[in-house]
């Protein structure tokens, strides 16, 4: 069980639980801060804090799943995989995307401070192929997260991806060849009962206008990424650069 646990030096990050078996369960300590404090006369006495938890070896597989068991029991993993299934088939609240896709990017953290805490135990350098793979998943996580993929309506923070705004474009088409004047919308996040045609057609031109330019800061970033020659320059690249403002949509309230 993860514990918060306190030290009078800076602790290892991997310590085996029994030195004569060096190979066997190793205590696991991450998150660590020095947070010294003040003694009787003053002054100040090291300490320092960490998370730990005891992990079965050095296998880097065999911490992740620990590490990632401490945070998300096996039942609300399920649970949040469930709920993205029910979602993304319209049987659900639009919520439990984002929620499934946090989940992901902070299990996929997670990992990574594992090989990253595992490479400084061993005393290895992050390579230059490592630092471009991170930092192109670090681009498709920002690409896919809420701060690039939503815009809002009245206040509500919504998204359609391509394939439901495509299914919509066909709707609209399909409503004003039959004469209808009025059209209703779900948003993924917000159901518009009814709004006029031509309202609904400006709105979705605008919504995919800005996806088509989010997306091309997004392919830019991972191009200037795969050309970088340094572990320093590409753990420096501001991948969150360059994205358009989110489009902001006022519907006139009934």
């Amino acid at each position: 069980m993860m514990q918060r646990a306190n030290y009078d030096t800076k602790p290892a990050i991997f310590a085996p639980v029994d030195t004569r078996i060096l190979d066997g369960p190793h205590h696991y300590r991450f998150n660590i801060v020095r947070d010294d404090i003040p003694d009787d006369n003053g002054a100040t006495r090291e300490s320092w804090t960490c998370d730990e938890i005891i992990v079965p070896s050095l296998d880097a597989s065999a911490i992740k799943e620990c590490l990632i068991c401490e945070y998300w029991s096996q039942s609300e993993r399920e649970a949040l995989i469930n709920n993205y299934n029910a979602a993304m088939n319209g049987q659900a609240d639009a919520k439990y995307i984002e929620e499934y896709n946090n989940f992901n990017r902070r299990r996929k953290l997670l990992k990574r401070q594992v090989d990253n805490d595992l490479r400084l135990h061993l005393g290895r350098e992050k390579s230059l192929s490592e630092a471009i793979k991170e930092r192109l998943s670090d681009i498709e996580d920002h690409d896919t997260s809420e701060a690039v993929n939503s815009f809002l309506v009245n206040g509500v923070s919504c998204w359609i991806d391509a394939k439901t705004r495509a299914v919509y474009r066909g709707i609209i088409e399909t409503a004003k060849g039959r004469g209808d004047e009025m059209i209703g919308l779900s948003l993924g996040g917000l159901v518009i009962p009814t709004i006029p045609i031509e309202m609904a057609a400006e709105m979705l031109a605008g919504i995919e206008y800005y996806a088509y330019n989010a997306a091309m800061v997004t392919a830019c970033h991972r191009a200037v990424v795969a050309q970088l020659n340094s572990v320093e320059e590409v753990d420096a690249y501001d991948f969150t650069a360059g994205y358009p403002d989110r489009v902001i949509i006022n519907l006139p309230m009934p």
